[in-house]
């Protein structure tokens, strides 16, 4: 799960996130503290194999506004992508702090 963790930035930059393992999960930190924190969880837990592998996805779910809410990690190469409500996030680098 090292390759989903990281920092990631969409709309033109001007939303960012990292993304921390956690367990068998993930934690996405909204960086400048801005939003809510969310723990999200694989819907089906991946083998070392699909992570590992030069092209794949997997979905992680989150109880989210009274139901759920699915974020989709793709990956092609070194470039990884996920969908998170209504952004496509890049992940740009390892995790940073807040600071920047």
């Amino acid at each position: 799960m090292e390759r989903l963790e990281g920092y990631y930035e969409g709309f033109d930059s001007s939303v960012a996130f990292n993304i921390r393992r956690v367990g068998t999960g993930l934690l996405v930190e909204p960086v400048g503290g801005v939003g809510p924190t969310m723990a999200l969880a694989p819907r089906d837990i991946p083998g070392p194999g699909e992570l590992e592998s030069g092209e794949g996805s997997v979905v992680f779910t989150s109880p989210y506004m009274g139901g759920a809410l699915d974020v989709e990690f793709t990956w092609r190469g070194d470039r990884v992508e996920a969908l998170l409500e209504r952004y496509r996030i890049v992940k740009r680098g390892p995790v940073r702090s807040y600071g920047g």
